[in-house]
């Protein structure tokens, strides 16, 4: 980027979800791509791609009221959010809520903790 650092470009990132099989489809790790991109800038920094990677791990906790909880939730919508639109539409909304009932979904398990009973206050 034009600051000098090292970054990933969504191209880059759908290369390793690719390699490593996060996702299934291409629009899928489009979604997670923008959903760690906290700035929208089209690119990730190292910091943005291992914030993504926790916020989006089944393991880590989520407390509503910390900064890693809004940290969490702020990625999600994003996620959600698909035309990057500030808020979510009813059809984005549907995903979130059929997302939230799929137990057969693979990819940003982080939808699954925020909306399960594995949600910590």
């Amino acid at each position: 980027n034009a600051e000098g650092y090292h970054c990933m470009c969504l191209q880059d990132f759908q290369a390793l979800s690719k390699s490593y099989n996060i996702c299934r489809k291409q629009s899928q790790s489009f979604a997670l791509f923008r959903a760690f991109d906290r700035q929208n800038q089209n690119y990730l920094l190292l910091q943005d791609f291992l914030l993504g990677i926790i916020a989006a791990h089944p393991e880590t906790l989520h407390f509503v009221n910390s900064v890693g909880g809004q940290f969490r939730a702020g990625c999600a919508f994003r996620y959600y959010d698909v035309g990057r639109k500030g808020f979510l539409t009813a059809h984005d909304f549907s995903h979130l809520h059929r997302a939230s009932w799929s137990s057969s979904s693979r990819f940003f398990s982080l939808r699954f903790t925020m909306l399960s009973g594995k949600v910590h206050e």
